[in-house]
């Protein structure tokens, strides 16, 4: 009995020294890993959750010059490196200021230019300032490069930048500068560090707006989708046959302009997908081969306004908008669709930055192209007017209360106004008291288009063309009472015939 008891009491004392034993090597090896990634000059973004590797986070413009350098000719390997690691000096350092911590400027700072960027985080984080930044496009000349290849010397012109300034995460103060940079690079430890960088700022001269010379074309719309494959179907399932029969059918009903929707995630977001771009132009070509102008509607399902991603956002539109820019369909850029829908969850100043920032960068990639947003009420279409070349809202209220509210918004803005959305659904069932059918959004839209006629209102772009059998539950749910209504405020029904309300399409004789 007491040799089995001196056996378990041996055994339990081995297993606790043994468990000990383990455990401390696992802790001795996560300390060394640790120490290794702070002290080898390797890459610290597993710790910090900064991919720092993957150039998915940060893309301004950027262009390098070393036709003439003094001193070393370098290769362009080197040029390469030295590129990607003043990116990265960027990105850090705006990183740190917003987060107020300075971990990741250690590869890409040499230690005296880190006691700077420290100390303005130490002010910032005893004052509760965060400074939220982005740099937009970098012209860089490269001067200099010594004989040793471990010292650069560089112009970077012409620098765009917004910054936002918050105490206690309440904007205080935001500003866009331009500005021109002088910076020294050292190479240490495989990394291109900055050892002094200094600025002067540039007088910023505002993008004006366009003004339409065009204004004998009245907008007389209509909010596409194909029938059987509508929201993200519409790309994913494309089918330049329908959409050529969609758009003969619209040019029928004496229509002229259509409105389309490009989801920023699923057209690549950044990295713009070749197949969706040519579904695109593909379509704008159906369009003007039905004489059709397009309203193209930017940034759908988009909602990250994070200043550190505007870049992005850049490369995304600078992709789009070069390779349709000259396209003779082309009627107006949407920036987005409803984006005020999106203040009571991500803050009203930082959607409306985003909105203003994306407006600044359409005028840079066109200059001729009107400009608009898709506002979901007239109550907030004054916002950004002075961006805008038109002003466009969203109405689905009662008819009768159109006037007041349309008259409320001209007063405030100088500028042509769209109705770009407006309609009714024919959903008639238990779940909304049989109060819906046909003959109703057909009085619908007849009010509607004694409402334009008596306001002397040119431009209306109507919800939708078709009724459909079925749409995407990840947008509306599965529920009876929301998706039986949106699939019901198309013109043509289920079958193919027009409804009622087509009568009113365009007039409401």
């Amino acid at each position: 009995m007491k040799k089995t008891l001196l056996n378990k009491r041996t055994f339990k004392q081995v297993v606790i020294i043994t468990t000990f034993v383990l455990v401390n090597l696992l802790l001795i090896s996560l300390l060394s890993k640790i120490y290794y990634e702070f002290n080898s000059g390797a890459d610290r973004s597993k710790l910090l959750h900064i991919d720092l590797k993957n150039n998915t986070y940060y893309l301004p413009k950027i262009k390098v010059n070393y036709d003439n350098v003094e001193g070393r000719d370098p290769n362009e390997e080197i040029i390469k490196n030295i590129k990607k690691d003043y990116l990265k000096s960027w990105y850090v350092k705006k990183y740190a200021l917003q987060n107020n911590d300075y971990n990741a400027i250690e590869d890409f700072y040499t230690d005296s230019a880190q006691v700077k960027i420290k100390k303005i985080i130490q002010f910032n984080s005893k004052n509760s300032i965060n400074i939220r930044s982005t740099s937009v496009n970098h012209n860089v000349t490269i001067k200099f490069f010594s004989e040793d290849g471990q010292v650069v010397y560089l112009d970077d012109k012409n620098v765009e930048e917004q910054t936002f300034y918050y105490k206690k995460k309440k904007l205080i103060h935001q500003e866009k500068t331009l500005k021109n940079y002088k910076a020294i690079l050292l190479l240490e430890d495989g990394f291109w560090r900055v050892r002094h960088i200094i600025s002067d700022k540039i007088l910023l001269k505002e993008n004006e707006t366009f003004k339409t010379t065009n204004k004998n074309f009245k907008i007389k719309g209509i909010n596409y989708y194909p029938q059987k494959t509508s929201w993200f179907d519409f790309w994913k399932k494309y089918d330049s046959i329908t959409v050529n029969k969609d758009f003969n059918i619209i040019k029928k009903l004496k229509l002229n302009t259509v409105r389309i929707f490009i989801p920023y995630k699923l057209f690549g977001k950044e990295n713009v997908s070749e197949i969706y771009l040519n579904h695109l132009k593909n379509t704008l070509d159906l369009a003007k081969k039905n004489n059709l102008k397009v309203i193209v509607t930017f940034f759908d399902f988009y909602s990250n306004y994070q200043v550190l991603d505007y870049t992005l956002c850049d490369r995304h539109l600078e992709t789009i908008i070069n390779e349709i820019k000259k396209h003779p369909a082309i009627l107006q850029y949407d920036i987005k669709n409803e984006p005020d829908l999106d203040f009571k969850n991500y803050g009203k100043e930082k959607v409306l930055n985003w909105l203003d920032f994306i407006s600044s960068r359409i005028r840079i990639y066109d200059q001729k192209t009107p400009i608009t947003i898709g506002w979901s009420t007239p109550e907030v279409g004054h916002l950004l007017k002075n961006k805008m070349d038109f002003i466009s809202f969203h109405y689905y209220k009662k008819t009768i209360d159109f006037k007041n509210a349309y008259l409320n918004l001209k007063k405030k803005v100088n500028k042509p106004i769209v109705v770009q959305e407006f309609g009714r659904h024919s959903y008639n069932s238990i779940w909304n008291l049989y109060r819906y059918s046909e003959k109703k959004q057909a009085k619908y839209h007849k009010n509607m288009q004694q409402n334009f006629h008596d306001l002397n209102i040119n431009h209306f772009v109507s919800w939708t063309l078709y009724d459909f059998p079925k749409i995407d539950v990840k947008i509306f749910g599965k529920m009876p009472h929301k998706i039986g209504p949106q699939k019901s405020f198309g013109f043509i029904d289920k079958k193919g015939n027009l409804k009622k309300a087509a009568k009113y399409i365009v007039t409401y004789k």
